[in-house]
């Protein structure tokens, strides 16, 4: 059976070029993270399962909220758009002090940077 390789182009043809560009973005980094498996399999580090399960999770968390932020984006309501991305930074800013529990008032340090950081560039 020969594959009929004018289906696959215009099926890439077809795909936006920005989507285009970003597919090719995560080949490349799939391709280092290919040669860092192979690396740790070499110097004998165990971390092979989580590196796989963590680049798993994580396309699926930034597909997920490319989604989310595209539908919010597209809202006209700017309230809504504004209580959203507060809400993301002071989650964003809950998670990272829960990955630094033993810094004191870290919570308090990282939530102004975040919020003033991410809306100040997405204003």
């Amino acid at each position: 059976m020969q594959l009929d390789m004018t289906f696959i182009v215009n099926m890439w043809a077809s795909i936006p070029e920005d989507v285009q560009i970003a597919l090719g973005r995560y080949a490349v980094a799939l391709v280092l993270l290919a040669a860092l498996l192979i690396i740790t399999k070499w110097q004998n580090i165990r971390v092979g399962k989580k590196l796989i399960i963590g680049t798993v999770r994580g396309t699926i968390q930034i597909i997920l909220m490319g989604l989310i932020l595209v539908y919010i984006f597209n809202l006209s309501d700017l309230l809504i758009m504004f209580a959203v991305l507060t809400f993301m930074g002071i989650f964003a800013a809950y998670t990272t002090a829960a990955n630094l529990e033993k810094i004191p008032g870290v919570f308090k340090a990282t939530l102004p940077a975040i919020l003033v950081g991410s809306l100040s560039v997405m204003a």
